[in-house]
C-alpha cells in the first residue's frame, strides 16, 4: 500500500481494542483505512486476506485497506491501538501493508496524543491530531521494508537521535559506512526530502508536541 502523496481527510474511531487469544473476527467491506499497532509486548494478531497472512505485534504495524473482506485471529492476547481514517482518493494499492518498527514506543506515544486530542471537538485539536498522524506516516515510510537496505542502519540511527543537537549528516552516513554525498543522494531519492530537512521537521514536531503538552 503506497503512502507517498497520501492526503488524509478525516481521522475517526480512534480506540484501543483488546483481543483475547483465540478470538476471531470477520470484516466485510471495511468502511475506511486503518492503522493498527500492538501496545502489549508479546501480543500478536494474524490478519488473513486472500492467500496472505499479515502479522501485528509490538514490533510491527499494519495498514488495513478500505473496502476489503478479511479476518483476524488473536494468537496471543494484547491491546491493539487503532486509528481509522479516510483519504481524499483511494490509495494506489489497496492491500495490506506491514511495517517493521524500530521504535515502537514513539508510535504508541503518538497514538495516545492523537487519541487524547480526538476527545476535544475543536479545530485546533483536530488540526494537531492530523499533524501528528502525518508525522507518524512519515516515520512509517522511513521504516518501510521496501527501502534500500543500505540505508536502514542510518535511518534507524536518525529516528533514535534526531533530537540530539550534536547529530550531523556525517554521523548518520557513517552508520551505513558510505560517504555523506552518496547518503544524501540515496536518502533524497528514497524519501523525496533531504536528511537535514527530515531532522528539522522531526525537531519542530517534537517542539510543538512539548508546547501542546504545556497548554493542557
Amino acid at each position: 500500500m503506497e503512502l507517498d502523496n497520501i492526503v488524509v481527510t478525516k481521522l475517526f474511531n480512534i480506540l484501543t481494542i483488546p483481543i483475547a487469544q483465540g478470538r476471531k473476527i470477520q470484516m466485510t467491506d471495511r468502511y475506511g483505512y486503518g492503522l493498527t499497532f500492538c501496545a502489549t509486548k508479546g501480543g500478536r494478531i494474524h490478519y488473513y486476506y486472500q492467500d496472505g497472512t499479515y502479522l501485528s505485534d509490538y514490533d510491527h504495524a499494519v495498514l488495513l485497506p478500505m473496502g476489503r473482506d478479511y479476518s483476524l485471529e488473536g494468537i496471543c492476547k494484547g491491546d491493539f491501538p487503532l486509528i481509522n481514517f479516510y483519504c481524499e482518493q483511494s490509495l494506489n494499492n489497496q492491500e495490506f501493508a506491514v511495517f517493521e518498527l524500530s521504535t515502537p514506543e514513539y508510535y504508541l506515544q503518538t497514538y495516545e496524543q492523537i487519541r487524547n486530542l480526538s476527545l476535544y471537538d475543536r479545530p485546533f485539536c483536530n488540526a494537531r491530531a492530523m499533524s501528528l498522524f502525518y508525522d507518524m506516516l512519515s516515520h512509517l515510510m522511513l521504516a518501510s521494508k521496501d527501502n534500500n537496505p543500505l540505508l536502514l542502519p542510518a535511518v534507524s540511527y536518525m529516528e533514535k537521535n534526531y533530537a540530539n543537537p550534536e547529530l550531523t549528516v556525517e554521523k548518520i552516513a557513517s552508520q551505513a559506512h558510505i560517504s555523506v554525498g552518496y547518503f544524501h543522494r540515496m536518502f533524497k531519492e528514497q524519501y523525496s526530502i533531504s536528511p537535514k530537512k527530515y531532522i528539522l521537521n522531526a525537531r519542530m514536531a517534537k517542539a510543538k508536541e512539548l508546547l501542546i503538552g504545556k497548554s493542557y
